[in-house]
């Protein structure tokens, strides 16, 4: 197995156990919105052998299925334009207002990278900013109450928790018919070796 092929295996497997909230970023359009943030580091070798293990399956088997079910690579850039304009129509449809007053809104907000030293530590991988400050932007602009807004929000990212799930278990269910097992056995499998977040 090629290192090329052993890398795209660890991606798909990240990408069956992503997890994560919207932040504020993703909410003002610097990260897509529908991308969630992993809950830990990448599947290693090891997690993988167990899994295969547990599937009654080779790791070469479950490599090639994971392989052949791998999501579409995508723009990260582009990924970013389309997430902004999409959690500003959602925003706007939860609110009840006018989209352009939204995305001039979450334009205005859009948050900085933040400057970092080189001796400065990294956030925790999977880490989320606050939205505080661009609930209450959104609150002042819009002449809302603060309620309103935070609703808004979980709203939205309930139906983004709904929508991974259900690509989750689309992608179980593939890599299960391609292994000739039960989708559930491969999500049983993934979850008992998902990575463990980072102490924060």
């Amino acid at each position: 197995m090629s290192r090329i092929r052993k890398s795209t295996a660890v991606i798909c497997a990240a990408a069956l156990l992503g997890a994560g909230g919207l932040s504020a970023a993703q909410a003002a359009g610097g990260d897509a919105g529908s991308r969630p943030a992993r809950s830990g580091g990448p599947m290693s070798s090891a997690s993988l052998a167990r899994i295969a293990s547990a599937l009654g399956v080779t790791t070469t088997q479950l490599k090639a299925a994971m392989d052949a079910n791998r999501p579409a690579k995508t723009n990260p850039s582009a990924d970013g334009a389309r997430g902004g304009a999409r959690m500003a129509t959602e925003l706007a449809a939860a609110l009840g207002v006018d989209v352009a007053d939204v995305r001039q809104i979450l334009a205005a907000n859009r948050p900085a990278k933040p400057a970092r030293s080189a001796n400065a530590p990294r956030p925790p991988r999977g880490a989320k900013r606050s939205n505080t400050k661009l609930i209450a932007a959104l609150a002042g602009g819009l002449k809302l109450d603060t309620a309103t807004v935070k609703a808004a929000f979980t709203k939205i990212e309930a139906a983004h928790k709904a929508e991974r799930t259900a690509r989750e278990g689309a992608m179980y269910a593939a890599v299960a018919a391609d292994l000739g097992v039960s989708a559930d056995a491969v999500r049983a499998a993934f979850e008992a070796n998902r990575p463990s977040k980072p102490a924060r």
